[in-house]
């Protein structure tokens, strides 16, 4: 069997590029419309129009930040292997491939969402936990094909 990969990542809405065209475009409407002010003898707008700018700086790098997670399974014939993280700080956990299973733990009362987990002896890791319900489902459908699938060599 060739090795079977798959990356799991949050829904990124925007690029970081994106990003900062967003904070470029709002920062200069936002400078345009304090000078005016402070123009007008309204000075004190300036330094909160600052904080405001420092204020969607954090929000926008927070937001960037957030959208590097990753998580990478990798199906080979013995192993499963589990790598996530941020791009610095990764964990990773390997399992022996045929005594591994995948499982969907359905979510309990009040729209708790389910968990996608995958298991092999006594030690568990969720997988996941950034994706929709449904794409969670398809997701468990796909990686037990796989994994659980009987092994000829």
């Amino acid at each position: 069997m060739s090795p079977f990969e798959i990356v799991i990542s949050p829904n990124a809405s925007l690029s970081r590029q994106a990003n900062i065209g967003l904070f470029l475009s709002l920062s200069g409407i936002i400078l345009v419309v304090a000078a005016g002010f402070t123009l007008q003898g309204f000075w004190m707008i300036l330094p909160f129009a600052g904080l405001e700018l420092a204020a969607l700086a954090a929000a926008l790098a927070y937001v960037d930040y957030q959208n590097q997670y990753r998580e990478v399974v990798r199906v080979d014939d013995a192993t499963v292997r589990i790598a996530s993280g941020y791009r610095r700080q990764q964990q990773a956990c390997e399992f022996k491939r045929g005594w591994t299973s995948v499982l969907l733990r359905q979510g309990g009362p009040q729209n708790q969402p389910s968990k996608l987990l995958i298991r092999s002896a006594g030690k568990q890791v969720e997988i996941g936990a950034c994706l929709e319900s449904d794409d969670r489902k398809d997701l468990w459908r796909e990686l037990k094909q796989v994994i659980e699938q009987p092994q000829y060599n």
